[in-house]
């Protein structure tokens, strides 16, 4: 459905890039996750019986008609927030020790667009991963004037409450209390910009252009700190509707 890559742009940030290989897979796990099936759809990417509840038909009409009346821009981003979390789910395919939190469940809320989190064998803390998803045909000053802002303030710390509330959902008690001292701590984020990058930005120049001062903004020499998940649709806004229908007519046969 999804393949991913990583290119090293070392010192400056490493790109995990993706290409959508099969979009009608991706339209109906998306519109599971319309329905508030993460839970089913993780245990589905990590090879587990999802267990599906029965489909609910007032929630898929509500759904239904939010796909269909709502605005285009903000859909499009919601859409390219599922796909970023899924993007970021295969990624740590076969890991027992990832756990994220659920993308959010209506169009252009407020908050984290992404928090998972990483233990190490042991327990402790790995990598509390944040993610800033953009759907754009504008990366670049998406990135500097919205992305960077929002990263400087998180590595000043005004935004612990946040993560430590959405971290302590993922783990349970045991695991909390071993690690809840080290969740604020920023030498332990990764932060992730998904985003959809233009054709000038294909290449590993253009890629760097594209980051540019992103090791200003997150600094230190772990460039595992500052990553980035891109991919290019070509014509952004046209795949992306066509994405939505794919996902309108998923939910649509779901109904009971």
């Amino acid at each position: 459905m999804i393949t991913i890559g990583c290119k090293s742009l070392a010192p400056l940030c490493k790109d995990y890039e993706f290409v959508v290989n099969d979009k009608n897979q991706l339209a109906e796990l998306i519109a599971k996750l319309v329905m508030g099936w993460s839970r089913h759809v993780s245990r589905l990417i990590k090879n587990l019986d999802p267990h599906y509840p029965d489909a609910d038909k007032a929630t898929i009409q509500s759904q239904l008609d939010v796909l269909n009346g709502g605005d285009t821009t903000k859909i499009d981003g919601w859409l390219f927030q599922m796909i970023s979390w899924l993007v970021l789910a295969e990624q740590h395919r076969g890991d027992p020790n990832f756990f994220q939190y659920s993308p959010h469940p209506q169009e252009a809320m407020h908050g984290l667009d992404g928090i998972a989190v990483t233990l190490k064998a042991d327990g402790g803390i790995d990598r509390i991963i944040i993610t800033e998803d953009k759907c754009t045909d504008s990366p670049r000053g998406k990135i500097t004037q919205q992305v960077y802002p929002e990263f400087v303030e998180i590595e000043a710390g005004t935004k612990n409450n946040a993560i430590m509330q959405q971290v302590a959902v993922l783990l349970s008690d045991e695991a909390l209390i071993r690690v809840q001292n080290d969740i604020t701590n920023p030498r332990y984020r990764q932060y992730r910009i998904a985003i959809t990058r233009l054709d000038m930005h294909n290449s590993d120049d253009g890629r760097k252009t594209l980051f540019r001062d992103y090791e200003m903004k997150i600094g230190g020499p772990d460039v595992d700190r500052r990553t980035c998940s891109t991919t290019n649709f070509n014509n952004m806004r046209v795949w992306m509707d066509d994405l939505k229908q794919l996902v309108i007519a998923a939910l649509t046969r779901q109904i009971p």
